[in-house]
């Protein structure tokens, strides 16, 4: 018998932050080695259904299955729907919605999703004036999860912040820094929250490809490639006690995409963001 899916939520309570672009991307790195996935989408804007319909219709393999499901989901319903697969990739609407009494509150979807997920992903980008919005969303999510410990809910639940550097010339050790001493005050100690080592610095490349029929897993021998592979594989998976399906050979590739793109051009470069 074949294992429970795992679950990936991409979540943040901002739009705009690479949400569905993020699901669309890992989802077919997944898929390039050997896994199943399906893909719910519980935004109404359905854009991950408009990449997988153009991915057919420029005659590709899909990289996914889809459905959309705007409702509250629960483990249980997930497993019926993804029978048979690797991993289930729950796209989620902004974070907030207005309620009768006019106050922003978490929407009951997202609510949820938290529960049913393994692991949470925040997409976010590297701009201080998002860092307020990741926080809110963080200690709604850790309060949650503690709150299902506390009912005697037993399953594992962690989150990780993906940094999503949509301006190559940001600050971004500095920012990196901040972000991660937020998420420990915010963690205080129990290991659910973290940061990815491996920002997802070519999000503009990965935006385009997906209106075009094609995700980060065409794109053949590049940085672009290496890099979220680093990120899914490194930094994502490891949360889930995953094994790295990736050959020797690409693991290599994607440290030195890390060290030339990153390393050398990033950490290393005193150019402050403004603006």
């Amino acid at each position: 018998m074949k294992a429970q899916p795992k679950i990936l939520m991409v979540g943040n309570k901002k739009g705009g932050v690479g949400k569905t672009t993020i699901s669309i991307h890992m989802a077919g790195l997944l898929h390039r080695y050997g896994n199943k996935v399906l893909v719910i989408d519980q935004d109404t804007q359905q854009s991950s259904e408009d990449a997988h319909r153009l991915r057919k219709s420029k005659g590709n393999e899909p990289s996914f299955d889809y459905t959309f499901w705007p409702y509250p989901l629960n483990r249980d319903e997930i497993y019926v729907k993804a029978e048979g697969y690797d991993f289930v990739i729950i796209d989620t609407p902004p974070g907030t919605a207005k309620a009768e009494n006019s106050e922003v509150s978490i929407r009951p979807e997202t609510l949820s999703s938290f529960t049913a997920c393994d692991l949470l992903l925040i997409p976010t980008r590297m701009d201080r004036t998002d860092f307020t919005s990741v926080r809110q969303y963080m200690q709604v999510a850790t309060y949650h999860f503690a709150t299902r410990r506390k009912h005697g809910d037993t399953h594992v639940r962690k989150a990780i912040v993906l940094p999503n550097c949509l301006n190559p010339l940001w600050s971004y050790k500095f920012e990196h820094t901040v972000m991660k001493k937020m998420v420990e005050q915010i963690d205080g100690g129990q290991e659910i929250l973290s940061v990815a080592s491996t920002p997802v610095l070519q999000y503009r490349v990965y935006s385009k490809m997906q209106w075009v029929g094609k995700t980060a897993a065409d794109l053949g021998k590049s940085n672009e490639r290496y890099l979220l592979e680093k990120t899914l594989f490194e930094d994502v998976l490891s949360k889930l006690d995953y094994e790295d399906s990736r050959p020797k050979h690409e693991k290599m590739k994607a440290d030195e995409s890390y060290r030339q793109i990153i390393v050398d051009k990033v950490l290393g470069s005193e150019v402050q963001h403004v603006g």
